[in-house]
């Protein structure tokens, strides 16, 4: 009897599945895996630095922190929709030097999306270019009050600004059809839209009033 045999010898084996894969649920040892065992299991963990300290980037249950900035660049609304703004954000990511630059993407909605639909809902944190932590998980970051306001830009400067989201603080459009500058897409200042405001930690980083679609705002920008 062997560790790969496909066959559980019970006092000295977890698990056996018959196999020399090191990355699914059973170990080379025919040791069962779990988070903290220091091997990534491809689909299931998103980082394993074979501890289970939940503040050095890699969380208990193995999934990574995730950067917020909100960016030191005002826009008009022209964005081209979401996606447009998504552009911004991973090219304001990229500028910065964050490595995972392409994943960022805009806290906007529109008829194309929002937050809620295409974000991922991370069990992990959600923290600032300086370390600090805005909040724990997903649902930590929506259930209406930030551990810390995202108030620093890609560099980690201090940044209170106006930020265009049209985002309830569940990630879901705040506003109307209408409430959005035509999918992002005008700056007529007859049309208005609802922002946040990057120095609160409420329900106002996100829904703080409206302003019309000419004036100029930031933009929150997520890893995911």
């Amino acid at each position: 009897a062997t560790c790969g045999d496909g066959i559980v010898q019970p006092q000295s084996e977890e698990c056996d599945d018959g196999n020399d894969a090191n990355d699914d649920g059973c170990l080379n040892a025919c040791i069962a895996a779990k988070c903290g065992d220091g091997v990534l299991r491809t689909g299931v963990e998103e980082c394993d630095d074979g501890n289970l300290d939940p503040e050095d980037g890699c969380n208990d249950v193995c999934w990574r922190d995730r950067f917020v900035f909100v960016t030191d660049v005002f826009y008009a609304t022209g964005l081209t929709k979401v996606n447009g703004a998504d552009i911004e954000c991973r090219q304001q990511a990229f500028e910065h030097g964050y490595t995972n630059y392409d994943s960022f993407k805009a806290w906007l909605s529109d008829s194309t999306g929002t937050p809620l639909s295409r974000f991922v809902h991370s069990q992990g944190r959600y923290i600032l270019p300086s370390g600090t932590v805005v909040a724990e998980d997903w649902v930590d970051l929506v259930d209406g009050l930030l551990l810390h306001a995202i108030d620093e830009d890609g560099d980690g400067g201090p940044l209170v600004v106006p930020v265009w989201t049209n985002t309830s603080i569940q990630g879901s459009a705040a506003g109307a059809d209408e409430d959005d500058c035509e999918d992002w897409t005008s700056d007529d200042f007859t049309l208005q839209t609802i922002y946040g405001v990057s120095s609160e930690q409420d329900s106002a980083w996100t829904a703080f009033d409206t302003l019309d679609c000419g004036s100029a705002g930031a933009l929150y920008c997520f890893e995911n």
